[in-house]
């Protein structure tokens, strides 16, 4: 993970290797959501865990996602999320 992504060692583990999905949620959701992103989820009723597992609905929304995912990946410096 990029050391310029400014998470703990603690955090880059969870998301690389989640124990479980809530710890990953929680450390999207703190970490890494902001808050233009977080309000584009609100609108269309989508939670991080719709996001992770795929459940959205057509095509925008998947768009939409995607785009997050792929901020993430960078933010993060690898990819990690979406298709891979």
């Amino acid at each position: 993970m990029s050391k310029f992504s400014g998470l703990s060692e603690e955090d880059c583990r969870t998301i690389l290797s989640p124990n479980e999905e809530h710890d990953l949620v929680r450390v999207i959701r703190d970490k890494i959501l902001t808050a233009k992103q977080r309000e584009w989820l609100n609108s269309e009723d989508i939670t991080i865990e719709d996001m992770l597992n795929g459940r959205v609905e057509g095509h925008a929304q998947q768009v939409g996602v995607d785009l997050i995912f792929i901020t993430w990946n960078v933010y993060l410096g690898q990819d990690v999320f979406g298709n891979r």
